[in-house]
C-alpha cells in the first residue's frame, strides 16, 4: 500500500538525488535508505512550507498570519 509517509519519503529522495542520470521512484527507493522519524522525535531541522501572501490572505489579515507563522517557527526552534 502506498501511504502518505511513503510518498513523502520518495519525494524527499527524488529531490535530494543528483539528476545527472535518468532515475525513477523505484530506483531511488531501492538504492537509497532514507528514514522519516515520527513527528514527536527529536530532529535537527524542520521544513516549513506555509504561504503567507497578500494574494491569499488579503491586506487586512496578512500581518496577523505572518505573526502567527513566526510564532509557530519560534516555538519549533
Amino acid at each position: 500500500m502506498f501511504t502518505r509517509r511513503h510518498f513523502i519519503q520518495t519525494c524527499a529522495l527524488l529531490l535530494s538525488h543528483p539528476f545527472s542520470k535518468k532515475i525513477n521512484a523505484a530506483t531511488v527507493t531501492n538504492n537509497y535508505r532514507w528514514f522519516m522519524p515520527d513527528e514527536a522525535e527529536t530532529h535537527k531541522r524542520t521544513w516549513m512550507a506555509f504561504g503567507a501572501s497578500q494574494k491569499i490572505w488579503g491586506k487586512k489579515l496578512l500581518p496577523e498570519v505572518q505573526k502567527n507563522l513566526a510564532t509557530i517557527a519560534n516555538a519549533i526552534a
